[in-house]
C-alpha cells in the first residue's frame, strides 16, 4: 500500500507541484527543471534566451523557498535596481497575489521595496534584493557593502542577470555559503563566473540552457503571437523578426534567441556583445558640444539614421525609410534650427557623402545653418592615421570600439545597434592596418552603427579647442 504524503512531503517529493497547486504557475519543462534543481543541488546556473521566463521562475522559487523553511532567507542580487525592484520583485508580487489556497502566506511584501518578510520571526525568515551598481536609481546597495551577516541554515542566493554581475560580488555571495546558489542570465559575456559555469566550471554546477524554441509559444501548434496564458514570453513572430533583423549567424540571435554562447563572441568583432551590452546599460549626463551623424540611405531596406553624440553619451534621434534628398535637408534644417523641438542645437553635422548622400551634403552647404559646422564623411576616404587604418570607416569604428570599452562611454540600448556592433567584424592586414568587414557580407546594412561611428570622424574631433571624442 502506497504511503500517504503530507502536503509538505508531497512538495519535497516533486517541487514543481507547489508552483502548480499553490501558486498556480503553469511551467514548461525547462522551468520545472529549474524548480527541482534549486531544491536538490548546491549550485544551479541557467543560461536562457530573452523572454523565456527565467525571472518569472526564479521569483516564484524565492516565494516557495520561504514557504518551505521556517528559518530561511533569500538574497537576490542583480546589476541594477530596476532589475531587482521593477522586474524581479514585480514577478514575486504577482506570484504572491496568485495563491490558489485560502490559507495565508504568513509573510508580507513591502510596497515599493525589494523586501519580503515573515509575520513571525521576521529577522530569520525574509527575502531582500540588492543592486550591484547604478545606486543613483534609488535603493541600490553594492553587495560588497551590504551582504555581511546574511547567514541562514536555509539560505538561497539568486543572481539575476548574472552575465552582468562582477566576480567580486559573486564571491561575496559565495562567502555566505548558501544552501543553493542560483544564477540566471543571458549568454552575452565570454568572461566571468556565469560564463565559466557553462564551460570550464560546468562540473561544479547543475547546468540548464533554455532556447526560445524550448518555450510553449514556439511549439508547432502554438499561435504566431503566442498563447494568452504566457504574456510577455517570446513567441514565433518575435523569433522570426529577430532572425530577419539580425541573421542566424549574428551573436545577438545566437545568444538572445537560441540561448547559446556564441563561439565568435569576441573573435575579431568590432564591439563584442558583452561590451556593447555593458555600454548600453550605463547612465551618464550628456555634456559638451553636440555631434550629429547622419547615415544617408537609398530606397530599399536600408534606413537613413540620425545619431547624436554629446560627450560620452549617444542616442538615436531619427530613423527614416525611403526619404529623398530634399526632404532630408528640410528635416535636418528644422532640427538644427530648433523648430523640430527635439533637443540641443547641433555644433557639428557629419553627413554621409557617398552616393545619394552627396546631394544632401551639397545642398546643406548652400544654406545657412547658423553655428552648425558641416563635415563631409566618406567611409572609403584616407584615414587620419593611415599607418593604422585602411580608411576612415575603419578608423571611426575603432574609435567607437574604444568609446564602448571606456568605463563611462554610453550607447543606446537599441537591439538593431547592438546586433550590428556585435556582428561587424574587422581584420588586420599583412601591413598591420585595420580594415572593416565589407557590408555585403553582413545580413543587414549596419545603418545605426554607421551613424554612430560617423560621429567619431577626425574632422569632428575638436571644435574651438574643445575635444569632442573623450572629454
Amino acid at each position: 500500500m502506497a504511503t500517504k504524503l503530507t502536503p509538505r512531503e508531497l512538495v519535497l517529493e516533486d517541487q514543481a507541484i507547489f508552483q502548480d497547486k499553490i501558486i498556480g504557475a503553469e511551467l514548461y519543462e525547462k522551468q520545472q527543471d529549474m524548480v527541482r534543481a534549486v531544491f536538490r543541488e548546491q549550485r544551479v546556473t541557467v543560461s536562457g534566451a530573452n523572454g523565456t521566463g527565467k525571472d518569472f521562475t526564479a521569483a516564484r522559487i524565492a516565494l516557495q523557498w520561504l514557504s518551505m523553511y521556517a528559518q530561511s532567507k533569500v538574497i537576490v542580487i542583480a546589476p541594477t535596481h530596476r532589475q531587482v525592484e521593477t522586474i524581479f520583485w514585480n514577478e514575486l508580487r504577482a506570484a504572491y497575489s496568485s495563491k490558489r489556497v485560502s490559507a495565508p502566506w504568513g509573510f508580507r511584501i513591502f510596497p515599493g521595496s525589494a523586501r519580503i518578510e515573515a509575520d513571525v520571526n521576521p529577522h530569520e525568515r525574509f527575502g531582500i534584493g540588492f543592486a550591484t551598481r547604478n545606486p543613483a536609481e534609488g535603493a541600490g546597495i553594492p553587495t560588497g557593502e551590504g551582504l555581511q551577516g546574511y547567514h541562514s541554515p536555509h539560505l538561497l542566493a539568486i543572481i539575476s542577470e548574472a552575465h552582468g554581475v562582477q566576480q567580486s560580488h559573486i564571491d561575496e555571495i559565495r562567502r555566505l555559503n548558501p544552501q543553493c546558489l542560483l544564477m540566471t542570465g543571458n549568454p552575452f559575456s565570454a568572461v566571468g563566473e556565469f560564463y565559466d559555469s557553462h564551460h570550464s566550471k560546468s562540473d561544479l554546477y547543475y547546468v540548464i540552457q533554455i532556447s526560445a524554441f524550448d518555450t510553449p509559444n514556439l511549439e508547432d501548434s502554438a499561435p504566431d503571437n503566442g498563447y494568452e496564458q504566457f504574456p510577455g514570453m517570446v513567441n514565433r513572430n518575435d523569433a522570426i523578426q529577430r532572425r530577419q533583423d539580425w541573421g542566424e549567424n549574428n551573436p545577438l540571435y545566437i545568444a538572445g534567441v537560441l540561448g547559446k554562447f556564441p563561439e565568435n563572441l569576441s573573435d575579431q568583432i568590432i564591439v563584442p556583445l558583452s561590451v556593447a551590452k555593458e555600454a548600453a546599460s550605463r547612465m551618464r549626463p550628456a555634456t559638451g558640444p553636440v555631434i550629429l551623424g547622419v547615415d544617408i540611405a537609398d530606397t530599399g531596406e536600408a534606413k537613413t539614421v540620425w545619431t547624436k553624440r554629446q560627450g560620452l553619451v549617444s542616442e538615436i534621434v531619427q530613423r527614416y525609410h525611403d526619404i529623398d534628398t530634399m526632404e532630408t535637408v528640410g528635416k535636418l534644417r528644422q532640427y538644427i534650427s530648433g523648430q523640430a523641438d527635439l533637443g540641443t542645437p547641433v555644433d557639428v553635422l557629419v553627413i554621409d557623402s557617398v552616393g545619394i548622400g552627396l546631394g544632401t551634403y551639397n545642398r546643406l552647404m548652400e544654406i545657412d545653418l547658423g553655428i552648425t559646422r558641416v563635415v563631409k564623411y566618406q567611409g572609403g576616404a584616407r584615414a587620419n592615421n593611415p599607418e593604422d587604418f585602411v580608411d576612415q570607416n575603419a578608423e571611426c569604428y575603432w574609435r567607437l570600439r574604444e568609446y564602448c570599452y571606456k568605463e563611462d562611454g554610453c550607447i543606446p540600448d537599441d537591439p538593431s545597434l547592438l546586433a550590428q556592433l556585435s556582428g561587424r567584424r574587422y581584420n588586420i592586414q599583412s601591413d598591420k592596418r585595420t580594415r572593416m568587414e565589407p557590408k555585403n557580407k553582413m545580413a543587414k546594412s549596419p545603418d545605426e552603427a554607421d551613424s554612430l561611428a560617423m560621429t567619431f570622424v577626425s574632422q569632428a574631433e575638436a571644435l574651438d579647442g574643445v575635444p569632442l571624442l573623450f572629454p
